[in-house]
């Protein structure tokens, strides 16, 4: 059952109408916003043949889910990623590299992603240059977003689960490896000597960086959340506190550092 209902004004004039029905699951649905009474009508029609069709067993609320335009989906993907509390930039990334795919490939909705579809788009990549990494990349922003699609039930699974990463040992066109102590001591020494400003910051200041990323071994992104109360640098066992919204594990840490390197922070936090 459903009905149309009007919104009044005091004098008793139609302002809008809605419509009001018992959806799948006997819940109670109402939608407003509509201005002509026919369009109440055809809407609350349409509603309530869905309702029908899904008791009969002819469709399921995956449906409409499937029937949405892709980068809908995509969009709330990214939405869901920066309530998470990933990175602006990392949220930005991901969001761009399914983008670029799903224009690449002609995708409309989500029931035309497939695989060879990818394959083909990280094939051309290669080709053009690009390395496994980058490729692998791109492959973990697709794979991350059907597996979310497949968790909140927007689809029934993932097409691209079957997909591999690249083996990068194969391509790899950087190898990075740890300073050892020489060249740390180096790095630290030229920035304390360095005349210029790099990022907002001089030399003796991005020396300091550097010392308090040696120190605690937290990324970049992880240094850049710390702030002066996060320092304890007073007692036997001083730390640095990180946030776990701040971690990339999303856990809270506390992370010793040497007396030494504390009251060096002390005198430049005045902690």
């Amino acid at each position: 059952m459903g009905r149309v209902y009007a919104r009044r004004r005091a004098d008793g004039s139609v302002t809008s109408y809605g419509v009001e029905y018992r959806d799948e699951t006997r819940r109670l649905v109402r939608k407003a916003g509509f201005y002509r009474k026919e369009a109440a009508q055809a809407a609350l029609a349409e509603k309530q043949q869905r309702v029908r069709d899904i008791r009969d067993g002819l469709r399921t609320p995956m449906h409409d889910e499937l029937a949405r335009p892709i980068l809908e989906h995509v969009a709330d993907y990214a939405t869901y990623l920066e309530a998470r509390g990933d990175s602006v930039q990392h949220v930005r990334e991901t969001a761009s590299l399914i983008r670029r795919t799903v224009a690449a490939c002609g995708w409309g909705r989500f029931i035309d992603v497939t695989g060879a579809a990818v394959a083909g788009v990280l094939s051309d990549a290669m080709h053009a240059g690009r390395s496994r990494r980058t490729c692998n990349k791109r492959l973990t922003a697709l794979r991350g977003w059907c597996t979310w699609m497949v968790r909140e039930r927007r689809a029934a699974e993932n097409p691209l689960a079957h997909l591999a990463r690249m083996d990068t040992r194969l391509d790899r066109r950087r190898v990075r490896r740890a300073l050892d102590a020489e060249e740390l001591a180096r790095l630290i020494a030229a920035a304390e000597a360095s005349p210029q400003t790099v990022g907002g910051l001089d030399g003796p200041e991005r020396s300091r960086l550097y010392r308090f990323a040696l120190e605690t071994g937290f990324r970049a992104n992880e240094c850049r959340s710390v702030t002066a109360g996060d320092c304890a640098c007073d007692g036997p066992r001083p730390f640095v506190r990180l946030a776990a919204q701040a971690s990339k594990r999303r856990r809270a840490e506390e992370q010793p550092i040497t007396p030494a390197f504390a009251a060096e922070l002390r005198t430049f936090t005045a902690c």
